[in-house]
C-alpha cells in the first residue's frame, strides 16, 4: 500500500506541475494576444504578419500556411515587407525636394484654393472642370478644408 500510494503521489505531483506549467504559459499567450489587438489596431499593414507569428508561437511551430511551414513563410514575408518599405523610402529619398518646396504648393491648393484647378486632369479640359466646379454648388471651388467642414 506504501508503494502505491506512493505512486500515485508521484501521478498526482506530475500533474500539478503539468497544471502549473500550461496555467503559466496559457498566461503568456494571454498576454501576447492583448498585445496583438493593440499592435493590430495601430499597424494594420502588419496584421497577417503579427497573426503568423501568434500561430507560430502558439502552435510551437508546427503549422503550416499555404503548405508552407510557418517559419519558412514567416522569413518570406518579412522579407518581402522589407524590401517594399525599402523600395517605398527610397522613393520618399528621390522626391526629397518636392515634398520641400511643391507639395506644399500643391497642398496648400487643395485645401484651401480651388480643388478643380488643382487636379491636372482638368486643365484644358472645359466641360469636366465646369462639372468639378458645379458639385454641390461649388463647394470644391473653396477647397477641401472649406468641403470637409
Amino acid at each position: 500500500t506504501i508503494k502505491l500510494l506512493f505512486f500515485v503521489s508521484i501521478i498526482e505531483a506530475y500533474f500539478i506541475t503539468i497544471y502549473v506549467l500550461s496555467s503559466k504559459f496559457l498566461t503568456e499567450v494571454d498576454s501576447l494576444t492583448h498585445e496583438l489587438r493593440l499592435l493590430i489596431s495601430r499597424l494594420p499593414t502588419h496584421s497577417l504578419l503579427l497573426l503568423i507569428e501568434k500561430e507560430m508561437i502558439t502552435s510551437n511551430g508546427t503549422s503550416t500556411i499555404m503548405n508552407t511551414p510557418n517559419i519558412e513563410y514567416l522569413t518570406d514575408y518579412h522579407k518581402n515587407l522589407y524590401a517594399e518599405e525599402e523600395k517605398l523610402l527610397d522613393m520618399f529619398a528621390e522626391n526629397e525636394g518636392f515634398h520641400t518646396t511643391g507639395f506644399k504648393e500643391v497642398f496648400k491648393n487643395l485645401f484651401f484654393g480651388d480643388v478643380c484647378l488643382s487636379i491636372p486632369e482638368f486643365h484644358g479640359n472645359q466641360a469636366n472642370l465646369t462639372a468639378c466646379e458645379e458639385i454641390n454648388d461649388g463647394i470644391l471651388k473653396k477647397g477641401l478644408y472649406q468641403a470637409v467642414i
